[in-house]
């Protein structure tokens, strides 16, 4: 009973619609890069094609339930966002090598020097200041 007046004091926040519109946008980014990926590949060449396959619709089906769990139970779903918006932050791309998660929809800064590629993920960065908002929310509800 606590819970469910927890989460809707929380869905009525600012925090928690802008949250939801970020995951929304990254969902989109996320289907679309897969979409042009799919369709640019005439035939996949070889195995790493798969793995960016699998990779990109991982992190859509990912994003899918982190935006379903948003909706049911936000305050539940808050402490695994944060942890995967900190992890996308910044991805390397070293050659043909991507170091870091979800390096397909990366929106941010981009460093270029010979060999090495370096992405600085805008959205996660908004994104683990808006979880880091939502923690912050549920600490405050669950001790007082």
């Amino acid at each position: 009973m606590m819970q469910e007046k927890l989460d809707i004091q929380f869905k009525s926040l600012k925090r928690y619609k802008l949250s939801f519109s970020l995951l929304v946008v990254t969902l989109l980014l996320n289907l679309i890069t897969l979409v042009l990926f799919v369709n640019g590949s005439d035939k996949f060449v070889g195995f790493t094609d798969y793995i960016k396959v699998s990779y990109m619709a991982f992190f859509t089906v990912l994003y899918t339930y982190f935006i379903y769990s948003w909706k049911n139970k936000p305050l539940s779903i808050v402490t695994p966002l944060l942890a995967m918006s900190l992890l996308q932050i910044v991805t390397v791309k070293w050659q043909q090598w991507s170091f870091g998660l979800n390096p397909f929809s990366v929106i941010g800064l981009s460093l270029n020097f010979d060999t090495v590629s370096i992405s600085v993920n805008l959205l996660a960065i908004v994104m683990v200041g808006l979880a880091w908002q939502c923690r912050v929310f549920r600490h405050k509800a669950y001790v007082g």
